[in-house]
């Protein structure tokens, strides 16, 4: 017998999860990861499905739950701002310190032939709109003289990011190294000297 039924993402299954807790009269615990009103932007460009019409279903869907999981405090003040009356409780996500921790060092330098004497600036996520890669292309600009930027990741922005740099006239600051295997990924944190991230959904 379950003890609760703890719903992350996918409509379909989100729903069937709601229903089968109450049928079983057992709490339903729904976890918001993410900001879904800054992405109606991939469902038909944002023609159909507007940014308000997805607060309005996120609040109702929330208060449908028992208890409502937010990541962070931003996300929580949000879902109040939209309605939710539900209690919230804010948990951010986990990460394995130990696989980050004695990491030998060289993995980019050596794979994508940056100098020893270059400071490295690194992102890592999915090249999408809401991730904010422009931005930090354009701020990058500003130091381009003293450091290389390296995307590491792949999305639908990956050419409209590499023409930015080629109009900035960057490109050659700027690594794009497109996906990288799961295991290699903190080899990749491990030589960075600064971490950069601009999304305002996360």
């Amino acid at each position: 017998p379950f003890d609760i039924i703890h719903g992350q993402s996918g409509v379909p299954a989100l729903l069937f999860g709601l229903e089968l807790a109450k049928a079983k009269k057992i709490p339903f615990v729904f976890t918001y990861h993410t900001l879904l009103n800054r992405y109606t932007h991939y469902i038909l460009k944002g023609k159909i499905i507007t940014p308000k019409m997805v607060e309005v279903g996120s609040k109702l869907f929330c208060n449908l739950s028992d208890v409502v999981i937010a990541p962070t405090p931003l996300v929580r003040d949000e879902l109040i701002s939209y309605g939710v009356i539900k209690k919230i409780v804010v948990i951010p996500g986990g990460i394995e310190i130990e696989k980050f921790t004695n990491i030998e060092k060289g993995f980019l330098r050596k794979n994508f032939k940056i100098a020893e004497s270059e400071k490295i600036l690194l992102y890592v996520g999915r090249l999408g709109k809401e991730k904010s890669v422009d931005f930090l292309i354009r701020a990058f600009k500003l130091i381009s003289d003293k450091a290389i930027l390296v995307i590491v990741g792949d999305g639908p922005e990956k050419e409209n990011l590499k023409t930015l740099s080629s109009k900035l006239k960057i490109n050659k600051k700027i690594i794009f190294t497109g996906f990288i295997e799961v295991k290699d990924v903190p080899k990749v944190y491990a030589e960075a000297d600064i971490f950069v991230f601009a999304s305002r959904t996360e």
